[in-house]
């Protein structure tokens, strides 16, 4: 189910749910270590005080069965100093007093199976069984040990005579001899034959749960002492038991052994944990090299684990709920400001600087965050604002530097038109007075007609001066406005200049604000980036029109100096007219009277032809440099449209961010 939450979790790649899930891990995990640690511990205790218990338990049965036998010795030795067993033991008539003796120990002390007396000879002279008496052991254990002087014990076994005394032992006894001395010297020997039911009582009352038990193993490794019967003098590492590692442990002496089985009830695998104890001698009785067992099943031993374990689950689900509330609650804490900021930083990109943070009371980074954002929006909107404002001024520059230049383009074409008239006028000038001339110089006679001819040419030459003479007038003024218009476009384009190095500078302060909001930041970087491409290309373009402008300023200067030479000469050709009016008139007054006056007038026609011809190239310098400014005003209007484009571009787009 957990995994299933986290998986889910995971699709959604939100960063509540990440830090909600990093919350979870960085809870739980420490939470799970410190439990399993928690477990592990608790295991291992418990697990080590089941050892010392069943160590415990297998000593205390161990000394307990010690202590019995110390006991059945004790009173073999007693009763081997008892006077009716002495006598009975040298005198035949005294034997039958002795069996009842022993009839009555075996009466009263129920651990024995049978007491019998031997003689010198190893033949039971006194029984409390009658099935012992008359017969010989002569070659048994227990008599030539004990006649020796020695107290003897025999280990566990199973004697088919002692079946019928006591059908419910089956035979299983063990026996213990002491020898019977009168004098410093032995006569007889006093044996007994124990109950093996009696140690099977000792180590059934060692109670080991309800899966466990007590047993004990001889010398040999093999069992006298267990539940199950059909074990007795079965090798622990035979076939029938099977536990050939338990058989290691016993030889190796270890404090406790834990072995797994497969259980015959359930049929699963089960383990068992065993204490073990080698008791040594007790008294009189100088032991057996037995091993004592105390085990049971560790499921049984240390359930309270699984209660534990129930407990400790309880508590861990309690604790998870914790944590997933908590969690819950510090992921929202810390999601809600970032993803509110997310958003307004979304609506932002798009161009929307009307976004409004919220104030923010949090002394984390989280508030330092939002409170950074907000003066980011802030500047941007200052910002945008003003180059909104530039942007507002250098359209409408654009649009006046446009008019102007229309304007010029005008005058520059007028001027033109009126030069070229004034070329037109100037040749019919010259070429009349040309033809003046030539008639003056080749028909002298002809001089009445000539003077009457050259008195109407004159006072039209007179005419068509004054009319250059004004033209040239208008050409001038024309030029002067051309001047002061050249002048107002050069503190347009220095105001245009301005406001893109204005712009430049702005865009400049947005990168670093764009740069400082780091990924937030990207997209009015490239606004900026953009706004200062285009206030350089302001710059460029104003560059370059003030170079024309320059030019156009030389050529005016050139048009009017020409125009002021072209006026002057018109003035001297008025004044030449006049004087070859003057000429022809006193020349038709008196056209014979005088040749001198002939030659004269043949002379100033010459200058005045000179005069003309000075004029006409004068006019066409003049015509020249108004091409070349109407050509310059040509230019200057295609710069001025670029100029409104640009204008119009930046206008678009810082029209992008809305700001109010």
């Amino acid at each position: 189910m957990i995994k299933k939450i986290f998986l889910q979790l995971s699709v959604n790649r939100s960063l509540r749910n990440r830090l909600l899930i990093y919350f979870l891990l960085i809870s739980l995990i420490p939470f799970s270590a410190a439990s399993f640690t928690a477990y592990r511990t608790i295991y291992h205790g418990a697990r080590q005080g089941v050892i010392r218990e069943m160590k415990s338990l297998a000593e205390a049965t161990a000394e307990t069965v010690n202590v019995y036998m110390n006991e059945r010795v004790s009173d073999l030795m007693l009763w081997s100093k008892l006077r009716g067993i002495r006598e009975g033991l040298e005198l035949v008539e005294m034997r039958e007093d002795a069996t009842d003796v022993l009839r009555n120990f075996v009466k009263d002390y129920p651990a024995y199976l049978a007491v019998l007396v031997l003689d010198e000879q190893g033949k039971c002279a006194i029984s409390s069984w009658h099935g012992f008496r008359g017969k010989s052991f002569a070659k048994a254990p227990l008599f030539t040990h004990a006649f020796k002087g020695e107290t003897y014990v025999q280990d566990m076994h199973r004697d088919e005579r002692l079946v019928q005394t006591d059908p419910d032992n089956d035979g299983w006894t063990m026996g213990f001899s002491v020898p019977i001395q009168s004098g410093g010297s032995t006569i007889g020997v006093v044996c007994a034959f124990l109950k093996w039911s009696m140690i099977e009582q000792i180590l059934s009352r060692a109670h080991v749960g309800s899966t466990g038990y007590a047993y004990m193993v001889n010398r040999n490794f093999q069992l006298i002492a267990h539940p199950t019967r059909e074990l007795y003098l079965e090798a622990v590492a035979g076939p029938r038991v099977a536990l050939p590692d338990l058989a290691k442990a016993m030889k190796a002496k270890d404090q406790y052994f834990e072995y797994f089985f497969k259980n015959a009830k359930t049929g699963k695998v089960d383990d068992k944990i065993v204490g073990l104890a080698y008791p040594g001698a007790c008294g009189n009785f100088q032991g057996l090299g037995w091993i004592f067992g105390a085990g049971a099943h560790s499921g049984e031993l240390m359930g309270f684990l699984t209660r534990l374990m129930k407990y400790l689950a309880l508590m861990g689900a309690g604790v998870i709920l914790v944590v997933i509330l908590v969690s819950f609650y510090l992921a929202g804490g810390i999601a809600r400001p970032v993803t509110a900021v997310a958003h307004q930083v979304n609506r932002v990109s798009g161009g929307d600087l009307t976004v409004d943070i919220p104030q923010v009371k949090r002394q984390d980074e989280l508030g330092s965050l939002t409170r950074a954002f907000g003066g980011l929006i802030q500047n941007l909107k200052a910002q945008v604002r003003e180059t909104l404002e530039g942007v507002n001024v250098l359209t409408r520059s654009a649009d006046e530097i446009s008019g102007t230049v229309s304007q010029l383009t005008v005058n520059a074409t007028q001027s033109s038109d009126a030069v070229l008239k004034t070329t037109k006028i100037v040749q019919q000038v010259k070429e009349a007075t040309q033809l003046s001339a030539e008639k003056v110089s080749s028909v002298s006679g002809q001089a009445s007609a000539i003077a009457e001819s050259g008195k109407r040419a004159t006072e039209e030459t007179v005419v068509k001066m004054t009319l250059i003479h004004e033209n040239m007038d208008y050409i001038k003024e024309s030029v002067m406005r051309l001047q002061d218009h050249s002048r107002a476009i050069e503190e347009i384009v220095g105001a245009v200049h301005d406001i893109a190095a204005q712009s430049n500078l702005l865009a400049v302060n947005a990168s670093i604000e764009a740069a400082s909001a780091g990924e937030h930041g990207k997209g009015f970087t490239v606004v900026a980036h953009e706004i200062k491409s285009l206030a350089d290309q302001s710059k460029e373009s104003t560059g370059r029109v003030r170079n024309i402008l320059g030019e156009i300023r030389q050529s005016i200067g050139a048009v009017v100096d020409a125009t002021e030479s072209a006026s002057r000469a018109v003035e001297d050709g008025v004044e030449h007219s006049k004087a070859a009016g003057q000429s022809i008139q006193s020349l038709a007054a008196s056209v014979v009277a005088s040749t001198d006056s002939v030659t004269l007038i043949q002379s100033s026609s010459g200058r005045q032809v000179s005069g003309l011809e000075e004029i006409a190239t004068s006019i066409n310098d003049v015509e020249e440099a108004v091409r070349e400014n109407a050509a310059n005003a040509l230019q200057l209007e295609s710069l001025a449209i670029r100029l409104n484009e640009l204008g119009s571009q930046l206008s678009r787009l810082v029209t992008r961010y809305r700001i109010q």
